[in-house]
């Protein structure tokens, strides 16, 4: 492996790269799985887990999560965890969702979707789809305000929530008053500097990037292509404004600046935080100084836009 001049607090995780194989999926989801029930534990949240059924009438888990004893209607941010189209979310996504929700504050509806490459495209992004759809119809059993949802997505997650923004204008003529992507997969195309030149840094690379869209999509004809690598859409008319981080030595960097740039040109506003010294996922070391930087800032932004 090369040597990067990566920040020595993410010395842990630049040992580490994910063993993204179709053997490891299942046992990685099983003790996923197992971790998300430590939620029910949580003593400065209400967490309410509760079934919706998505497009092929099957059910799927949704996380309401709430500041304990919280009476009053609050903004909400639905939550669309990263893992390669492939893993559940990870404990450290359910930390950084609870965080959001206690310090914003505001609900967080985290789903747990459907995964590849059981389930490939569309699942996953109609799954996204029936819960955004669950919290707006919900909104007054929710405590949630109707006006202020909001959605969060990191990588895999950062592709669905900002694909989500088209689906959700198309069908239903609504947008999310605002969409935050933290090292987002953006365009399936892999054709930028950065995706050619980090082919083997850690945690993530461009070799396991391209088995991810492999599982993801497989042959499939893509009609509506905006869902699939929003980049590559024709009509950005009402998408909503964005925050958009991307970490230095990451695969997915290019494209991130790209599509902030491209929003930018459609006349969204955005805010473009390029971090240094970081790596795709270096959030998962929640005690690293840049991390808990980094996520402050999103919590900022994020009580920015609710207070509009």
């Amino acid at each position: 492996m090369k040597k990067y001049p990566i920040d020595k607090d993410f010395e842990m995780l630049s040992k580490f790269t994910v063993p993204f194989d179709k053997n490891f999926f299942g046992i990685s989801n099983f003790f996923l799985e197992l971790m998300s029930k430590k939620m029910k534990f949580d003593k400065s949240l209400n967490i309410e887990k509760r079934k919706i059924k998505s497009y092929d009438e099957e059910e799927i888990d949704v996380y309401i999560m709430e500041p304990k004893g919280c009476k009053e209607i609050l903004p909400c941010l639905v939550f669309l965890h990263g893992g390669g189209f492939a893993f559940k979310g990870s404990w450290n996504q359910y930390e950084l969702a609870r965080k959001f929700a206690l310090e914003v504050p505001c609900k967080v509806v985290f789903v747990d979707y459907r995964v590849a490459p059981k389930n490939p495209f569309p699942t996953p992004m109609e799954d996204c789809y029936f819960a955004f759809q669950y919290a707006l119809e919900n909104c007054e059993q929710s405590g949630i305000d109707a006006s202020k949802i909001a959605v969060y997505g990191d990588s895999a997650g950062g592709n669905l929530a900002a694909s989500l923004c088209f689906l959700l204008r198309d069908r239903l003529h609504i947008s999310p008053c605002f969409q935050m992507l933290v090292y987002p997969v953006i365009d399936r195309r892999q054709q930028t500097n950065s995706m050619k030149k980090y082919s083997d840094t850690p945690i993530w690379n461009s070799k396991l990037n391209d088995k991810m869209w492999k599982y993801y999509l497989g042959d499939k004809l893509i009609s509506h292509i905006e869902y699939v690598s929003p980049i590559e859409a024709e009509n950005f008319e009402e998408i909503p404004d964005a925050y958009i981080e991307t970490a230095e030595f990451d695969c997915l960097h290019d494209e991130g600046v790209q599509y902030a740039e491209t929003l930018k040109s459609h006349g969204c506003n955005v805010e473009l935080n390029q971090t240094n010294g970081t790596i795709h996922g270096f959030d998962m070391d929640l005690k690293s100084e840049i991390t808990k930087k980094w996520i402050k800032h999103r919590v900022d932004v994020l009580k920015e836009i609710f207070k509009e």
